[in-house]
C-alpha cells in the first residue's frame, strides 16, 4: 500500500475530476464514497479499481486486492463531495454498456429526461426495494453516476442494472413488455390496467412531463389519482406509486 500526501498526485487529479460527468465517461470510473456504500458494493460482487483512505480507516480494515492508498484528512476531503466525508472514497468501473436479458413478466422503470439527480437516484432505490429488474435512463437524464444519484442510490445501483437507453432502442429491445406512460392527457387510471404479465413505466421530467414523442411511443398512458389539492406529485415520489401498484398485484 503507498500514501499519498500531495494534491498535485495524478492520482488525486484523477479522483477529483470525477465530480465532472465528462471525466466519468472519459475514463470509465465513478466516485463511491463512504465505507458502507463500499462494504455494499463488494458483498455483491462489485469491486473498486481504487480506494483512497485515511490511515485510521485502514487500521480497522484488511487489505483489499485492489489499488490502495493512504492519505491524509486533508486529502481525503479533497476527493469527497459531501461536507463531512466518512474517510475513505473509491473509483468504481462505470458499468458496461448494454441491454439486459429481461423476462415477459419484467417490472422496470424508464426515467426520461429526470434533471435532478437525487431524484433519480431515489427512483433506482425504489426500483430496488419493489424488486424490479432494471432502471433505464434515457438521455437528457441526470447521470445516474454523478456523486449525487450516487448516494441517494444507497447502494441499490450494485442490485439492479442501471442502464442507458433512448426510447425506440428500448421498445425494440422489448417489444413484449408493455409501456406505461405516466400522462396527464388521454391518460387511464393507473388503478385501471394489470402489472402481473410485465410493466415498464415511463417517468417524465420533473416540471414538464413527458413530451408528445415519448408518450406516443407507449402502450398506455396512466395517470395517478390525485383527490387533493397538490398540483402533482414528485417524480420519484409517482414512480415509487407506480411500482408498488405492480408489487401489490403480484403480491
Amino acid at each position: 500500500m503507498h500514501e499519498i500526501t500531495s494534491l498535485q498526485n495524478p492520482k488525486i487529479k484523477l479522483a477529483r475530476s470525477l465530480e465532472r460527468r465528462k471525466a466519468r465517461e472519459e475514463t470509465g470510473l465513478y466516485l463511491v464514497e463512504g465505507s458502507k456504500l463500499l462494504a455494499e458494493a463488494m458483498a455483491n460482487g462489485h469491486m473498486p479499481a481504487t480506494i483512497f483512505a485515511t490511515a485510521t480507516w485502514w487500521e480497522r480494515r484488511a487489505w483489499i486486492d485492489t489499488e490502495c492508498f493512504t492519505v491524509p484528512d486533508h486529502l481525503l476531503k479533497a476527493i469527497a463531495t459531501t461536507e463531512s466525508p466518512d474517510p475513505v472514497v473509491a473509483l468504481f468501473p462505470l458499468p458496461a454498456p448494454g441491454l439486459p436479458t429481461l423476462g415477459a413478466d419484467a417490472l422496470v422503470a424508464i426515467a426520461h429526461q429526470l434533471q435532478d439527480p437525487g431524484n433519480l437516484g431515489t427512483l433506482v432505490r425504489a426500483a430496488d426495494a419493489a424488486g424490479a429488474a432494471a432502471v433505464f435512463v434515457t438521455g437528457g437524464t441526470a447521470d445516474p453516476w454523478s456523486p449525487k444519484a450516487v448516494r441517494a442510490m444507497m447502494g441499490s445501483n450494485f442490485h439492479i442494472p442501471v442502464v442507458r437507453a433512448e426510447l425506440p432502442a428500448f421498445k425494440a429491445a422489448y417489444p413484449a413488455l408493455p409501456l406505461y406512460a405516466l400522462s396527464l392527457t388521454g391518460a387511464t387510471s393507473l388503478y385501471a390496467h394489470d402489472y402481473r404479465q410485465g410493466a415498464a413505466f415511463l417517468i417524465g421530467n420533473e416540471g414538464q412531463g413527458l413530451d408528445e414523442a415519448a408518450q406516443a411511443l407507449a402502450d398506455q398512458r396512466v395517470l395517478i389519482p390525485i383527490p387533493g389539492k397538490a398540483e402533482s406529485l414528485n417524480a420519484a415520489m409517482a414512480a415509487t406509486i407506480c411500482l408498488y401498484e405492480a408489487v401489490r398485484q403480484r403480491l
